[in-house]
């Protein structure tokens, strides 16, 4: 969500999972009769792993030579981590909250989480629910903010389905600031032949239609994007094992494939 809500959001979630991180997690009232709540997915599952990166400002700062291309594809590294926090920071800190809150079953055999932080005059309520429908999860979460300039009351923040474990899984997220309250984008994990994979789709405003991926099949990784206004395509590749790597985008190197070698210096790429 691209509107004030979202930082205020991120903020207090970061808050009280600091606060539950500090007090520990706390008991599961349930024996082993009682019906076990749905498995939570594994916030690590939400999280892009981009410190290959860093050597390049690390480099920088030493004085030592690094090669145009691996610099290119370093910033532009930069401006997708930032995108990546923007929509991953929220949905994980809410996950990794739950995995610290004994959850209630309810008579429609779903199971509610439910924390909330207050700060002065700041109140955020998060509520998650969660039902088994077969093989799947559904997941809805929603937010009480009535602190907040208009209130916030009991919106649906972000919706979807987990399947084996979590370790499989699709979550839509709503604007409920704008009319209509649209869907905005979807983030889309699990396991394919290309390796682990993180997907995210914009759905509305001037980026709809984008796509932004990230697999690892170690020690291969990869970001592929989509850029649907222009129907332009682009990749960034790197061997974290070899340092070597490589990206193609549209406005660098004629749109050709541009390479490195394990020292990040340019080479003819072997195509």
């Amino acid at each position: 969500m691209k509107t004030s809500h979202t930082s205020t959001l991120i903020t207090l979630l970061a808050a009280i999972a600091l606060l539950f991180v500090l007090g520990g997690c706390e008991s599961d009232p349930t024996g082993p009769d009682t019906p076990s709540a749905p498995t939570l997915p594994n916030p690590e599952q939400l999280q892009v792993d981009l410190s290959f990166f860093d050597q390049a400002e690390q480099t920088t700062k030493t004085g030592e030579k690094i090669g145009d291309n691996f610099i290119n594809a370093y910033w532009r590294v930069a401006v997708i981590n930032l995108m990546l926090r923007y929509y991953l920071t929220p949905p994980v800190a809410a996950f990794a909250l739950a995995l610290h809150t004994v959850p209630s079953r309810q008579e429609d055999d779903s199971w509610i989480w439910v924390y909330t932080y207050v700060q002065g005059e700041e109140e955020l309520q998060i509520r998650l629910r969660g039902v088994q429908v077969g093989d799947n999860v559904a997941w809805e979460l929603r937010v009480n903010a009535p602190s907040a300039q208009p209130a916030i009351e009991n919106e649906l923040w972000f919706a979807g389905e987990t399947r084996n474990e979590g370790q499989f899984g699709s979550w839509t997220f709503y604007d409920f600031t704008l009319e209509g309250r649209p869907a905005v984008s979807t983030i889309s994990w699990g396991e394919s032949l290309m390796g682990n994979f993180l997907t995210i789709n914009a759905l509305h405003g001037e980026d709809a239609g984008d796509v932004l991926t990230y697999t690892r099949q170690a020690p291969e990784n990869a970001i592929t994007f989509y850029d649907a206004s222009e129907d332009l395509e682009g990749y960034i590749r790197w061997n974290e094992l070899t340092g070597t790597g490589s990206l193609m985008v549209p406005d660098y190197h004629g749109g050709q494939p541009a390479c490195w070698d394990e020292d990040q210096n340019d080479i003819a790429c072997d195509l």
